[in-house]
């Protein structure tokens, strides 16, 4: 997987929707799911997220996945092959500079 996002935030905690919180989310880690990361307690997320480079059964129902790619797999791929360091962090940082979500009809209020 590949892991993103503000490392260090004093914001409060999200409350996951998972099966292991009381939540169904049926959405399943495979590839180019985006889920939220946590630390081992359940309601820890905050602003980081992963999102999976190859299919994770033993995440579902364990992480709250949101989403998903729809395309851009090729850049996936080249993220997930980026050389890393202590605690898999990248040796050289690696930024996302564009993101388009396709709400397919939803309404966001």
């Amino acid at each position: 997987m590949i892991q993103g996002g503000i490392v260090n935030t004093n914001k409060p905690p999200i409350i996951g929707e998972f099966s292991s919180n009381g939540v169904a989310n049926d959405l399943k880690h495979v590839k180019g799911v985006i889920s939220m990361a946590r630390t081992n307690v359940f309601n820890s997320a905050t602003s980081q997220f992963f999102i999976v480079h190859k299919d994770s059964p033993h995440l579902n129902g364990e992480y709250a996945g949101f989403g998903g790619l729809i395309s851009g797999f090729d850049v996936l791929d080249k993220i997930a092959e980026v050389k890393t360091g202590y605690g898999d962090a990248p040796l050289k940082e690696v930024v996302i500079t564009k993101i388009t979500v396709d709400l397919r009809g939803y309404e966001v209020s």
